[in-house]
């Protein structure tokens, strides 16, 4: 029987290289699809917030239609698609805040991970995620669901922080993430779900007033909705 040669360990100098090739690579396919995107649909309701919020002044409490009818609740997209047309007037400026969001997602991701993963199994998640063709395609052009790798990525690592202790502070930014989520796009309740069993299943701890308060203040661009909703 022949016995076959235990593979080199990599190293955490290695790996890094690794990585960050990888990374530069996933940046540069992202930036070239949103120069090269088209717009419509979905793309041009969100650019009508935008422009409207930048050029006139006019905050749209609520977000694109739903498919199951009526509008998203909360003026969060106006805000995400407006604020960058207020530094450049070019229908792609809000996407590089799509690109801005992948970018802190899989970095806080690398950090969150990167203690608990060997350095050929970082390099391996830099592959399978940020270079993923999903990923990649979906961190190209302007539509609701692509905002929300941040959020995931922020879900994870505020649910790992308390996986032994409840904290305050990361209780806030947990709860903060899934309200600004559900005003973002309805996919939230994935990561809404998650969090219910984890913390049914005693995975992550939360504190309450942390929970209470990082609510209420993400709930603030909602204000306007509701003024709208019952006039």
């Amino acid at each position: 029987m022949i016995a076959i040669p235990p593979r080199p360990a990599l190293s955490p100098a290695a790996a890094a290289r690794w990585v960050w090739g990888f990374f530069g690579l996933g940046l540069l396919l992202s930036v070239l699809l949103i120069a090269r995107q088209q717009v419509g649909g979905d793309q041009l309701k969100l650019l009508a917030r935008g422009w409207l919020l930048a050029v006139d002044g006019r905050f749209i409490s609520y977000g694109n239609p739903t498919s199951a009818g009526g509008n998203a609740p909360g003026g969060i997209t106006s805000l995400l698609v407006g604020l960058p047309l207020f530094l450049w007037r070019d229908f792609r400026a809000p996407s590089l805040v799509i690109c801005l969001f992948h970018v802190l997602a899989y970095l806080l991701l690398d950090r969150t991970l990167k203690p608990i993963l060997s350095p050929r199994e970082r390099v391996l998640f830099a592959i399978l995620y940020w270079l993923s063709p999903w990923r990649v395609y979906y961190s190209g052009f302007l539509w609701n669901p692509n905002y929300l790798y941040l959020f995931g990525a922020v879900h994870l690592w505020t649910a790992l922080a308390q996986a032994r202790r409840a904290s305050f502070g990361y209780s806030l930014l947990h709860a903060a993430c899934l309200v600004l989520a559900f005003q973002v796009h309805a996919s939230f309740l994935l990561l809404a779900m998650a969090s219910a069993l984890l913390w049914l299943r005693g995975y992550f701890k939360v504190s309450w007033p942390g929970v209470v308060i990082g609510g209420a203040l993400a709930s603030l661009p909602l204000i306007p909705w509701l003024s709208d909703v019952f006039k």
